[in-house]
């Protein structure tokens, strides 16, 4: 199973949309205030991931038609629809933990998981008394932050909406992991007493002998706790002379003897253990000295480790998380553009080897999205608030020849320059190198700013337009929202017959 689509009602700037996804790695891109981010947080709601943070009035669409509040007190509504992957076995752990989930169960191809933010049912009759008299939104919005949004509940359910199934147990199997932007690694993260580094400590100490499956659990217990017994050895010696002072100093009343017993389990040696990094030149200095995207990079494979040991039923037993989805925002913080490239193949290669079922990854980066193929590509726009436009490059392009041709183009075309497309406002495309670099010229000439107007001028190394307009064309469905214009001159193509050299056929 992999989310197939999400639904958003009324959550932030999301009046109402609906993005798609597919599995593996999703990378949604596009300029600031999209909802790139949010877009994340709202898959978390649903999966039951909390930041601490208890949402408000602030999280709620900031619904301007004073009509529409006057009906319902806003309400957030979030719905994540779950695929069966190609080839999955209907009996599956996947498809067994959304059994009661699915929207058809004749089918069993998709189930639903849903996340509702709404005013309690009890008050919802005093909410619209109160705000009838209301001649603006703002005073609504007023009411609501003073008097009813700390009567807001959040509720989670799956199936038919009509069924409203409870979703609890079936949160407990989904491992939703999330990296925020603004991310700093604490210094106590490359301790061993850190949570996060002792599950990882804990599951790979021993790893070859864990995982042999010759061993019975016993045998693999003995193998693992032979320390106690070492030191209790190594004590032997010494204990005899020391516990001397005890008889001496009148300890052993009514025949009580100290002496010395217990056990040294793993998690309270590694709290003893500091991360490190070696040098090729035999330079150790503490993790902590590192660069914020050096040490970010060391942060994502313990998670990912983690992530790896919390799925794995020889470990977990029945605590194993069956789906695992990994949620990164802005991924390319910190680092340089070859490190971007690197970061992009890992996270690919954990999707592949099954260590995590779906990535999503917001970025402003070019690097990665030129690095990317075009089906991964989700393109985000909002020209206005509330409205957010989804392009979907994988959906665009169709099977026939023509459109094949258009895609294999525009993918070896994009580089990290031109992949700069994705993120301007409005694209101006040319021919050359000379159009690129005179618009600017005669847009100042006409006291414009491209730079400020968020234009970019695209060089297309030839009339090649109609493969890239493909992406843009609003006529049909999931193509990205931008203004276009095509510039192109009437360069003469081939000379006539038997006509005079200066009359030459147009190429446009």
């Amino acid at each position: 199973m992999y989310i197939k689509e999400i639904k958003i009602s009324n959550f932030r700037n999301f009046k109402d949309a609906l993005v798609p996804f597919h599995e593996g790695v999703n990378v949604i891109i596009g300029h600031n205030n999209t909802g790139k981010s949010n877009l994340l947080r709202a898959i978390g709601l649903v999966l039951g991931y909390s930041d601490g943070h208890r949402l408000g009035t602030s999280d709620l669409f900031y619904e301007t038609d004073v009509t529409t509040l006057k009906q319902q007190s806003p309400r957030i509504q979030i719905t994540l629809v779950f695929h069966r992957s190609e080839g999955e076995a209907l009996d599956s752990a996947e498809m067994a933990l959304f059994s009661g989930m699915m929207t058809d169960p004749t089918l069993s191809e998709e189930a639903e998981l849903r996340y509702e933010f709404k005013l309690a049912d009890a008050q919802e009759a005093d909410y619209k008394t109160d705000v009838a008299s209301a001649t603006t939104a703002k005073e609504i919005w007023k009411i609501i932050d003073h008097d009813y949004i700390r009567l807001y509940r959040s509720s989670r359910s799956g199936g038919n909406p009509e069924a409203g199934i409870s979703v609890g147990d079936v949160l407990g199997y989904i491992d939703f992991q999330f990296l925020d932007a603004i991310r700093d690694v604490s210094h106590d993260l490359y301790a061993g007493y850190n949570p996060l580094l002792r599950d990882v400590l804990n599951f790979f100490i021993d790893y070859s002998v864990k995982n042999d499956a010759t061993k019975t659990e016993d045998e693999i217990r003995e193998l693992l706790n032979p320390l106690m017994r070492t030191l209790q050895d190594r004590l032997q010696d010494g204990k005899s002379v020391f516990l001397k002072y005890a008889v001496d100093t009148g300890a052993t009343f009514n025949g009580a003897v100290p002496d010395f017993d217990g056990e040294v389990t793993e998690n309270e040696m590694f709290a003893v253990l500091r991360m490190i990094v070696k040098y090729a030149v035999g330079i150790e200095v503490p993790a902590t000295y590192n660069g914020l995207g050096y040490n970010n990079l060391i942060y994502m494979s313990l998670l990912l480790a983690k992530m790896q040991a919390d799925s794995s039923s020889t470990y977990m037993k029945r605590n194993a998380k069956v789906l695992s989805f990994l949620a990164v925002e802005e991924c390319e913080a910190h680092l340089h553009p070859s490190m971007q490239y690197k970061f992009l193949q890992f996270l690919q290669d954990n999707n592949a080897n099954g260590h995590v079922r779906q990535i999503f990854m917001t970025s402003h980066s070019t690097q990665i999205a030129s690095a990317v193929k075009l089906d991964d590509l989700i393109c985000l726009t909002s020209p206005v608030l509330g409205q957010i436009n989804v392009g979907y490059p994988r959906v665009i392009y169709k099977d026939n020849a023509n459109d094949v041709k258009s895609k294999q183009y525009v993918q070896r075309f994009l580089d990290a320059t031109k992949a700069d497309m994705f993120f301007a406002n409005k694209l101006i495309f040319v021919e050359g190198v000379a159009e690129e670099l005179l618009l600017p010229v005669f847009a100042r000439y006409l006291n414009k700013n491209l730079t400020d107007e968020q234009v970019l001028v695209v060089n297309m190394g030839g009339r090649y337009f109609s493969h890239f307009l493909k992406l843009f064309d609003t006529n049909n469905p999931y193509t990205i929202n931008k203004k276009i214009v095509c510039l192109t001159d009437i360069d003469p193509c081939r000379k006539k017959k038997n006509e005079p050299d200066e009359k030459y056929e147009s190429c446009y």
